[in-house]
């Protein structure tokens, strides 16, 4: 039952509602400015007519105009009203209407402004929508502005409006600095390289920038010379080569990355020449080998690509005289540069470490059959490593500098580098000893035999401020004269060249200064004997205090009469005189394990491999070994038992000693059997015999 009513003169005259209507009208008649009963109306009303459903919201919007719960409700209902509509029916600028009247109350309300300025975007009503965007900006607050601006830019980028969409970024970026890689992803997907180079060059340069998508600072920086030397005709407001050459100082691990894409931009500007440059101050820099790897293969792919398109454009266009001189000139380049691949990767590694010594040794060999190259190398080697820096042995440099010269005939200049060679200043002595024996050996190559003694001489005169061996504080010129390598070189030359005097003069020099080795001594024993100077080789007994125990089976093999003299030498020196020689039995030791490279060979030759072993442990290993090859070398012979007596025993020891069989002895009469009955039981008796007139020698005379 349909009721019309006309409930007071104030209100509408065609106003009509259902029976069922009442209550809720009377309800709102009571409170005509209450929400809820308006809301539990408009709900009962949800399946009216939708003209009388929006008459209803009318009626209470009129009374409640500043009710955002109405006016949400009111404008969504709206435009689902007309949502299967064609945008150009009128229905949708009555809706238009109904939300810019919500406006005059609702401007504060961001859900609203979005809802609005999204059903403007739907009816393609671009600049009417793009100033409804302007309006909600300003007048919302700023700290609502972010959720109108996701929106805002999902609108510009969707129409083929650059400009409209730059100048909405733009905005866009002052609220939002740190969303600056989308605004440049949007210039280069609408081809405005330009700018985006200059807002991705801005983001590189500003430290406090983080980036939104998780990229370092060398990624942004990498895409920065992506875009600038891949497009050299659209980028004209940045200065490429200072920018890349900046990144160059700033991320020294990826300069073969930087500095190819320096080469790109020249390249694919057309200037090939400046792109050759660039590659070549490129390969010439470079620290790495991964990095000259990098330049050098991109190098020789633009090389091969100036060929080919050489090649190709002259089957096109015909060939020429010209063109042929062209292409002869590009595969020149090509080849010369393959062919300089190996001397380029040196002087990497010599970069990487200048004082390497045997980098230096391959430089040279690269430039095998250029005498003036050579020169020119080791001039700069030996000026540019340094003796304390040095890996490898510093004075091959020399040597090896003083050999080419001498290879080549011109042994003035020979003695010239290897005279300057003795005034380096080496680390180790054994470098300085090196060059004083190589000097020695030029000169005997070329025979100046006294040439040579003079320079060994030199080399072993005492200087003018002595040091020990190895007294680091000390030059090694001051220390050289204790270098054993130089004095057994010496004492062969002396053996060969010189005379009986002079080589015995170097031998006891030898003694004196204690780096005696047990060979040396054989060698000294061994001269004296083969020049008939028994009474001067008795002397050698002085020896002792230099030999260690491991050497006594060496010297008995080498030298029966020395290794006596050795023997009653200890017997009688007693344990005071032996700890003596223990001390100098250690010093020697240690310095044979020390100098590495002598001439009569060090420890670690001894026994290879047992480095840690104790250094008297070592050198008895030697000495068994040289034993065993002497005992091997000499023919047959009767055995014999010699028996030592320690300087330490016992007088018990003595006597039990004494009372052993000895198979060699000599029988002696019976009242030499009554005489020896008379002595006490640990009493040995001794007596005086002759000395036969063969050991006096030449003093037999006086």
């Amino acid at each position: 039952m349909v009721v019309m009513a006309r409930l007071s003169r104030q209100e509408r005259p065609d106003l009509v509602f259902d029976e069922e209507d009442l209550p809720y009208e009377e309800e709102i008649m009571r409170n005509q400015f209450s929400v809820k009963c308006w809301l539990r109306y408009i709900e009962f009303k949800q399946g009216a007519p939708k003209p009388r459903l929006n008459q209803l919201y009318e009626r209470a919007l009129k009374l409640l105009p500043c009710s955002y719960k109405l006016w949400y409700r009111y404008l969504k209902a709206r435009r689902a009203q007309v949502k299967h509509r064609c945008v150009t029916d009128p229905a949708y600028e009555d809706v238009n209407n109904c939300h810019e009247r919500a406006f005059v109350f609702m401007h504060k309300m961001p859900r609203l402004w979005l809802d609005y300025c999204q059903f403007l975007v739907d009816q393609g009503r671009i600049t009417h929508t793009r100033r409804t965007f302007d309006r909600a900006l300003r007048a919302l607050p700023i700290t609502q502005h972010s959720r109108i601006w996701p929106l805002y830019l999902r609108f510009l980028r969707s129409h083929p409006l650059p400009e409209t969409a730059v100048r909405g970024y733009r905005r866009f970026l002052k609220l939002s600095p740190e969303s600056a890689e989308e605004y440049i992803e949007y210039l280069k997907s609408s081809d405005r390289l330009d700018e985006a180079a200059q807002r991705l060059a801005t983001v590189v340069n500003d430290e406090r920038f983080v980036s939104k998508a998780g990229k370092s600072n060398y990624q942004l920086w990498h895409e920065l010379c992506d875009l600038i030397s891949q497009n050299p005709d659209k980028v004209q407001s940045l200065n490429v080569d200072a920018i890349i050459r900046g990144g160059l100082t700033g991320f020294t691990d990826q300069l073969g990355k930087l500095w190819c894409s320096l080469a790109d931009y020249y390249i694919r500007s057309g200037h090939f020449e400046k792109a050759r440059d660039v590659y070549e101050e490129a390969i010439r820099t470079v620290m790495t080998v991964r990095d000259f790897t990098q330049v050098f293969d991109s190098y020789a792919q633009f090389e091969e690509s100036m060929i080919a398109a050489k090649m190709e454009t002259t089957s096109e266009l015909g060939r020429e005289e010209e063109d042929d001189v062209d292409l002869e000139l590009r595969l020149a380049r090509f080849e010369q540069l393959i062919s300089r691949r190996p001397l380029l990767l040196n002087s990497v590694l010599l970069r990487q470490n200048p004082h390497h010594v045997h980098e230096w040794h391959k430089r040279v060999a690269l430039h095998q059959g250029r005498p003036r190259e050579i020169i020119n190398t080791y001039t700069e080697a030996v000026q540019t490593v340094d003796p304390f820096k040095a890996t490898g042995k510093p004075h091959t440099l020399w040597v090896a500098f003083a050999k080419f010269y001498e290879d080549n005939g011109q042994l003035d200049d020979a003695r010239i580098i290897l005279e300057k060679a003795t005034k380096v200043s080496f680390k180790q002595v054994d470098d300085l000893a090196s060059v004083w024996c190589e000097c020695g050996e030029l000169e005997l190559r070329h025979e100046n035999y006294d040439q040579a003694l003079r320079l060994l001489r030199k080399a072993t005169a005492l200087p003018a401020r002595r040091a020990e061996y190895f007294d680091g504080s000390e030059p090694v010129q001051n220390r050289v004269y204790k270098s054993l390598k130089v004095w057994s070189m010496l004492a062969d030359l002396e053996e060969s060249l010189g005379t009986f005097q002079s080589t015995k003069a170097v031998y006891d020099r030898i003694l004196d200064l204690r780096i005696a080795t047990p060979q040396i001594v054989i060698n000294y024993a061994m001269f004296l004997e083969e020049h008939k100077y028994f009474e001067e080789s008795f002397k050698v007994r002085r020896a002792h205090q230099e030999i260690p125990d491991s050497s006594v089976p060496t010297l008995i093999q080498c030298w029966p009469m020395a290794c006596l003299c050795v023997c009653e030498g200890r017997e009688g020196a007693g344990v005071g005189m032996w700890a003596t020689y223990n001390t100098q039995v250690n010093f020697m030791a240690s310095q044979m394990l020390k100098v590495s490279g002598s001439a009569t060979g060090t420890v670690s030759d001894l026994a290879p491999g047992q480095s840690g072993m104790d250094d008297m442990k070592l050198l008895e290993q030697r000495a068994e070994q040289l034993a065993a090859e002497a005992e091997h070398d000499q023919p047959p012979r009767a055995q014999s038992k010699i028996l030592f007596v320690r300087s330490d025993a016992s007088r018990e020891e003595l006597a039990e000693l004494a009372q052993q069989a000895n198979p060699e002895e000599i029988e002696l009469g019976e009242d030499e059997d009554e005489d020896e009955m008379d002595l006490e039981p640990n009493e040995v008796r001794l007596e005086q015999q002759s000395v036969p007139a063969a050991v006096f020698g030449s003093l037999k005379e006086d």
